[in-house]
C-alpha cells in the first residue's frame, strides 16, 4: 500500500499538472505562501487572522524544510514543499491506517477497501498534487493519527496530537477532546438496540418515543435558531426570497442528515442516558480534554489579530448547514460533491449507513461523537 501511494505521488510530482490560479498557489494557497515567507512578521504586525492561525503548522513545516535546504522562498519552491509534505502525509497516513486495521481486526478485504477509500480517490490521487498549497493533506493525517491513538488507548500522546493538530485544522481540538473524554467509556448494549420501524413499535415503548421526541425537538430548535438568525440580514438586504430558495434547496440534504444522526446516536439515547455515560469518565480525562482544547485557543488569541476578518468560522459553517453553498436549484448537491471528491466509498457508506453506525458504536463513544459532529457538514 505504501509503495502504491509513493508510486502515484511520484508520478504526480514529475508529470502532474498544477492549478493555474494564483500562479500555482491556488486560492487559500496565496495566504499559506505568504505565511511561509513572513509568518513572524504577520504575527508581530497584527496581520494574522484567527482562522489562519489555526492552519499555520503546514506553512511552518515548509518554511523549515526550505530553510534547512537553503532554498529560496520562491513560489515554485513553496509549491514543491507543500507537494512533498502532502505526499509524506499520505504515506504516514497509509501506515497508520494499516495499524488501525490490525487493531480493529479487519480482514484483507476490509483493509483494502478502507485504503482505497482513503488514498485512491480524487482527493488523494489528484487534488493534493493539483492544488498542493493547502492544509488538507496534513489534516487527513492528523485525523487518522487521533483515531489511531484513541484505539491504542494512549491519552498523553492523544492530547499532544490534539494540541499540535489544532494548528492544522480548526476542528482538531473538538475531535481530540471527544476522543479523550471517551477513552475508557463503553456503550454496553447500544450496538444491539434496534430502532423502531413501525408505528406499533413506537406505541409499545414510551421511552423510545420520548427519546425520539427529544432528539427531534433538539434538531428542530437548532435549525430554527439558524434560520431565524438569517432573517434580519435577509430582510435588510432584500434577499429574503433568495435565502428561502437556498433553504428549500438544502432541505432534502438536511432531512437526510437528521435521519442519519438518529440512526447513529438513537440507539445510545434509547439504551442509556448520555449524561450517565459521560459522568463515568475519570476526572483526569476531563482535565486532559480541557487542556488539549483550551491551550491552542489561548495560543490563537495571542498569535492573531481579532480585527483581521476571518474567511470562515463556526458561525459560517453552521449557516452553510441550513443554507448550503450549492445555492438554489441543486438538491443533494453536497452529497454529489462528496462522492466526486472521496469516491464511491461515500455512496457505500450511505447505502450501508445502519451497519456503519452499528460498527461505530462498537468501537466506542468517541468515534460516534466525531461522526455525529461531522455528518451535518456533509449537507453543506
Amino acid at each position: 500500500m505504501v509503495t502504491l501511494v509513493l508510486l502515484l505521488g511520484t508520478c504526480n510530482l514529475v508529470f502532474g499538472e498544477i492549478v493555474p490560479a494564483g500562479g500555482g498557489l491556488g486560492w487559500d494557497g496565496l495566504t499559506y505562501a505568504e505565511m511561509v515567507r513572513r509568518l513572524g512578521f504577520m504575527i508581530t504586525d497584527g496581520q494574522l487572522s484567527r482562522y489562519y492561525s489555526q492552519r499555520l503548522l503546514p506553512s511552518l513545516i515548509v518554511k523549515t524544510m526550505l530553510a534547512v535546504c537553503g532554498a529560496q522562498l520562491s513560489d515554485q519552491n513553496i509549491i514543491r514543499g507543500f507537494q512533498l509534505i502532502n505526499l509524506l502525509a499520505l504515506v504516514l497516513g497509509t501506515i497508520i491506517w494499516k495499524r488501525m486495521a490490525d487493531l480493529l481486526s479487519l480482514g484483507s478485504s476490509g483493509v483494502w477497501i478502507g485504503f482505497a477509500s482513503l488514498f485512491l480517490n480524487y482527493f488523494a490521487t489528484k487534488h493534493l498534487s493539483y492544488a498542493p498549497v493547502t492544509t488538507d493533506g496534513v489534516a487527513l493525517l492528523v485525523s487518522l493519527l487521533l483515531l489511531w491513538l484513541f484505539l491504542e488507548r494512549r491519552p498523553l500522546a492523544l492530547a499532544a496530537a490534539t494540541i499540535a493538530g489544532s494548528f492544522v485544522w480548526q476542528l482538531t481540538g473538538l475531535y481530540g477532546a471527544i476522543l479523550l473524554l471517551s477513552l475508557h467509556l463503553k456503550l454496553p448494549g447500544a450496538e444491539s438496540v434496534q430502532l423502531p420501524t413501525a408505528a406499533s413499535d413506537w406505541k409499545r415503548n414510551d421511552g423510545q418515543m420520548r427519546a425520539f421526541r427529544l432528539f427531534a425537538a433538539a434538531a428542530a430548535l437548532t435549525i430554527s435558531i439558524l434560520v431565524l438568525s438569517q432573517l434580519p440580514g435577509a430582510i435588510k438586504n432584500g434577499s429574503l426570497v433568495r435565502e428561502l430558495a437556498i433553504f428549500v434547496t438544502g432541505a432534502p440534504s438536511l432531512l437526510v442528515v437528521v435521519l442519519a444522526l438518529w440512526i447513529l446516536i438513537g440507539p445510545i439515547l434509547l439504551s442509556r442516558s448520555l449524561l450517565a455515560v459521560l459522568t463515568a469518565a475519570p476526572l483526569r480525562f476531563f482535565l486532559l480534554a480541557g487542556t488539549a482544547l483550551l491551550l491552542p485557543q489561548i495560543a490563537f488569541t495571542a498569535l492573531s489579530n481579532p480585527e483581521v476578518p476571518n474567511p470562515s468560522g463556526v458561525l459560517y459553517v453552521l449557516n452553510w448547514i441550513v443554507f448550503p453553498l450549492a445555492g438554489k436549484g441543486k438538491f443533494l448537491m453536497a452529497f454529489l460533491a462528496a462522492t466526486l471528491l472521496w469516491g464511491p466509498a461515500v455512496l457505500l457508506i450511505m447505502l450501508c449507513w445502519t451497519d456503519v453506525s452499528t460498527e461505530l458504536r462498537k468501537i466506542g463513544l468517541g468515534p460516534v461523537g466525531i461522526v455525529a459532529a461531522t455528518v451535518p457538514l456533509a449537507g453543506c
